[in-house]
């Protein structure tokens, strides 16, 4: 290097649209939907609606537990609960990190 042979190169890095703020974060939010007397409720439908109106959906399991995955952080969400008998409030939850405890129970209704 800079021997002034034939083998010497110069060169130059740019860096476009650079940012030092990290970028987006994504994470898992995951929780179980129950009826009044704690008992989960299966294939019960779990809507999140993120900014933009941009909709997912997930069915629970034969105990309530449901998950989603890669959901955006830094943004506020709402959660739409729907089982046949049951009622659900509707839940508005801003996702900043991993969340394992987003429950929902039901209002009334059910056995």
């Amino acid at each position: 290097m800079n021997n002034g042979d034939p083998t010497d190169q110069n060169f130059a890095l740019v860096i476009y649209n650079y940012s030092a703020d990290p970028g987006q974060s994504f994470h898992t939010v995951s929780g179980r939907v129950t009826s009044t007397n704690g008992r989960g409720i299966g294939m019960a439908k779990v809507r999140m609606t993120g900014a933009g109106g941009v909709v997912r959906e997930t069915l629970t399991n034969h105990l309530g537990y449901y998950t989603f995955t890669n959901v955006a952080g830094g943004q506020s969400y709402i959660f739409n609960i729907s089982a046949k008998r049951y009622i659900f409030d509707q839940k508005s939850e801003s996702v900043t990190g991993n969340t394992s405890s987003l429950n929902f129970v039901a209002t009334s209704g059910g056995p």
